[in-house]
């Protein structure tokens, strides 16, 4: 509760006196939280109805509570005297209330308004709900803060079936902390109480009889008990926690019958019968451990037999070995075993397989050379086809005649011819020395003759007679971005050229 892991929407209460400021979230122990404690509309006393909820999202064990009155830095004045504990969980079928060893429901509670009193239950209980229930044998205003204890219920028991026990010279041998239905009663179903509590019987069975059951000898066919599983488990033993009083006349059984079932409806054929040694050396109380062999099953069934001679049975507590299973039965008659057989296979050996598998060996060792030779032929045949001739020649013979290029080469060549010629003629041009991406020629360093000179010398025209100095010699002038430059181009071979001519207006085009 202090420590906010149960939250506001989980606690409840049958009535505030306000809401907002003494409404049940307001109920935690050692917290000053809107008037400071939880405070019922109506007063209390010993018939009244008021109670403080608080709810689980799983079962919950509780072992102890704690409660304080309203202190409200020293302004209030009330708190609860006594309270008592009402508990459920969703195999009761109606709220059960919680009893001490000594069979009372009441508890007692704070004496003011400041310190807390904690109380240790005298066994745990297993709750999804839980109410604390304030009681005042005078009428009175009652405020509590409360604190829980406890810890997640992770076994996955739903019940025990059990008849009551008995009484002996007025002292109650009963298991009066059962929860289950009593209407049927000596036969108690749909519950858990002493049996099933974590709690252990002391020796001296008749004076320290608050922690056991027992039953006298009357009865025929001994005591019988029923556990119910929320889930199939493979059991692998019970242990029973038993008196063995020879001398009082009350000794340990001396026999136990278990069957099992996976429905709780069909029980096995296949019992299981255990025999107790009786001892009379030892009056300890002791455990007693009855191997079940990984029977898989929802319910067990058991048939406690009276000691030779003994006139009662007494037990404290029975365990399960036991753990989930994810085994789906078809019926109840299936035990898996404790150890695993081995089985070995003796093969006459006359010596062929040896040979078998030389032969194998051999064969592929064959195959794989005859793979690899043929792959490696298929590779240097590849490698010989797409490697040139170390003797092969290119050459490319270009010459300007008159208005004619005469060539030897493919067509593809034209195109080459072509764009080195449109380069060396833009380069030849004057450039302007303007700032951008872009430059415009620049005449202005042209002569006036030259300025209407045709760029290439022989073209047919007016001043085709004017001596010009061929755009493809070695020397050129031209302008870049305003300055000039003097460059050397590449003259290109003049000779060997006579295999085809070309109009230069065709190529150029």
């Amino acid at each position: 509760m202090s420590n906010r892991k149960i939250r506001d929407e989980q606690i409840s209460a049958s009535s505030s006196f306000d809401l907002q400021s003494t409404g049940p979230q307001h109920a935690r122990a050692h917290q000053e939280s809107g008037s400071g404690a939880w405070c019922p509309k109506n007063q209390i006393n010993l018939l009244s109805k008021e109670w403080l909820q608080i709810s689980f999202s799983v079962d919950t064990v509780i072992t102890s509570v704690e409660t304080q009155g309203r202190y409200d830095d020293g302004r209030g004045q009330e708190y609860a005297t006594a309270f008592k504990i009402q508990y459920w969980r969703p195999s009761l079928n109606a709220w059960a209330s919680y009893k001490d060893d000594f069979e009372l429901e009441t508890i007692p509670a704070n004496n003011n308004t400041e310190h807390a009193v904690r109380r240790t239950l005298d066994r745990a209980i297993i709750a999804r709900r839980i109410r604390i229930v304030p009681v005042s044998n005078s009428t009175r205003t009652v405020c509590m803060r409360v604190e829980l204890f406890g810890c997640p219920f992770d076994d996955t028991l739903i019940s025990y079936d059990v008849e009551q026990g008995d009484l002996q010279s007025g002292i109650s041998y009963h298991d009066f902390s059962y929860d289950g239905n009593l209407a049927d009663a000596p036969h108690l179903t749909g519950g858990i109480g002493k049996l099933y509590d974590n709690e252990v019987g002391k020796k001296d069975v008749f004076v320290n009889h608050h922690k056991w059951v027992g039953w006298r000898r009357k009865r025929t066919g001994g005591v019988k008990l029923s556990f119910e599983f929320g889930e199939l488990r493979n059991i692998s033993g019970i242990l029973i926690h038993t008196a063995n009083e020879f001398k009082k006349s009350a000794k340990a059984f001396s026999s136990v019958s278990v069957l099992f079932s996976t429905n709780g409806r069909d029980f096995s054929d296949n019992i299981i019968h255990f025999n107790n040694p009786e001892d009379t050396e030892s009056e300890a109380p002791r455990w007693i451990r009855i191997p079940v062999n990984n029977r898989i099953a929802k319910v067990a069934k058991l048939r406690l037999n009276f000691g030779s001679g003994s006139d009662w049975l007494f037990v404290s507590e029975v365990n399960f070995e036991s753990n989930h299973t994810n085994i789906e039965l078809l019926h109840d008659d299936v035990v898996i075993p404790d150890s695993v057989s081995y089985f070995s296979v003796t093969e006459h050996d006359d010596g062929t397989s040896m040979f078998a598998f030389i032969i194998f060996f051999f064969m592929f060792l064959i195959v794989a050379v005859i793979i690899i030779a043929v792959i490696y032929r298929k590779r240097e045949y590849r490698v010989k086809a797409s490697s040139p001739s170390p003797n092969a020649k290119r050459e490319i013979l270009l010459t300007i005649d008159g208005n004619t290029i005469k060539h030897h080469v493919s067509p593809s060549t034209y195109q080459m011819a072509r764009d080195n010629l449109q380069n060396a003629l833009i380069e030849k041009m004057p450039m302007s020395p303007i700032i951008s991406d872009y430059a415009e020629p620049d005449i202005s360093i042209c002569s006036d003759v030259t300025a209407n000179t045709p760029l290439l010398y022989g073209i047919d025209g007016p001043y085709d007679t004017q001596k010009r100095s061929n755009p493809l010699s070695s020397m050129v002038k031209y302008s870049d971005y305003g300055e000039v430059y003097c460059t050397t181009l590449p003259e290109i071979a003049r000779d060997n050229w006579r295999t085809e001519t070309l109009p230069l207006k065709d190529f150029m085009e």
